[in-house]
């Protein structure tokens, strides 16, 4: 569907970056996809030159490994643009799109996309320092790994957290999958947070009650201070 709205794009980075005008002019080239659950947008290594803006529910970016199972590496919320590589270097999809929940998703024609950036300084400047921070968070990926699975679960709900607020719908599955872990041990250690206080579970979701805690477990595990005991004297 097309252009179901004069400005469907009015609230939305890099978008904001344009004018009313410009914005108007775009909107007809917008197709509005409302999907179900697990409905696939794209698959890794396809060809395709589009671009696609998350507006409402969440989207699982996915890798298959080659035993066929599968790592969730981010996860898109309303407002966020994905998946724009494709457009920007004119190579496969880097990884799948799959619906986490029934979602409302933009599509954008690259062409379209591409003249943006070339004709708005602005725009461009924006959505460049959108992608270079997604490129930043998967450049440290690695480095995560070689975390404890405390402190990876403590950063990947914190980053969650920015994306949806308090109250975040992710279920421990997927975030098992975001911090490179099996749900057993999700399970385990969210419920280890909600025991201290940090967390409030519940089915498919969860609320954030102590960012504060979450950051320092997310440097690291607590180590008990070692008092030294004083020499005695001889």
């Amino acid at each position: 569907m097309h252009g179901v709205h004069p400005d469907p794009l009015g609230r939305t980075r890099p978008f904001t970056e344009l004018t009313a005008d410009e914005r108007e002019r775009l909107a007809p080239e917008i197709e509005e996809l409302r999907v179900d659950r697990e409905y696939v947008f794209f698959q890794e290594g396809e060809a395709s030159d589009q671009v696609f803006v998350a507006q409402a529910g969440r989207v699982r970016i996915q890798h298959f490994r080659p035993d066929g199972s599968v790592r969730t590496v981010c996860m898109v919320g309303p407002g966020e643009t994905f998946c724009c590589l494709p457009t920007l270097d004119g190579g496969p999809y880097p990884a799948t799109a799959v619906a986490a929940e029934p979602s409302v998703v933009f599509r954008i024609p690259g062409p379209t996309y591409r003249h943006l950036l070339e004709v708005n300084a602005a725009f461009a400047s924006t959505a460049l320092r959108q992608f270079c921070g997604r490129l930043r968070e998967a450049g440290c990926e690695g480095c995560a790994q070689a975390d404890d699975v405390g402190s990876r679960l403590a950063g990947k709900i914190l980053t969650l957290v920015d994306k949806f607020g308090d109250l975040v719908p992710v279920t421990r599955k997927e975030l098992a999958e975001l911090a490179g872990t099996t749900i057993e041990t999700a399970i385990r250690i969210t419920r280890d947070f909600e025991r201290q206080g940090w967390l409030e579970l519940s089915r498919g979701r969860f609320r954030v009650t102590d960012r504060a805690a979450l950051a320092r477990r997310a440097l690291g595990p607590e180590t008990p201070v070692q008092l030294s005991r004083p020499n005695r004297a001889t």
